[in-house]
């Protein structure tokens, strides 16, 4: 487990917030469970939970649309 996994599994929207800003941060990187740091937000019970998603997945669709224009 990452840091970017630990902070959406356990409802830190900052440190994700800060994480995502990490240059190079792995957002598709797995755990010894074949989880995402997304799934594990979605299996979350934080408060946070709905806005960490979103974090992900709007970093995940910039990174996507990065790696087709290249």
């Amino acid at each position: 487990m990452n840091a970017l996994m630990y902070a959406a599994d356990h409802g830190h929207l900052g440190a994700v917030a800060r994480l995502l800003q990490v240059r190079g941060i792995n957002v598709t990187a797995k755990n010894l469970e074949g989880k995402t740091a997304l799934d594990l937000a979605q299996l979350s019970n934080s408060i946070d939970k709905e806005e960490i998603i979103k974090l992900l997945q709007m970093h995940m669709n910039r990174r996507n649309k990065t790696k087709k224009i290249n």
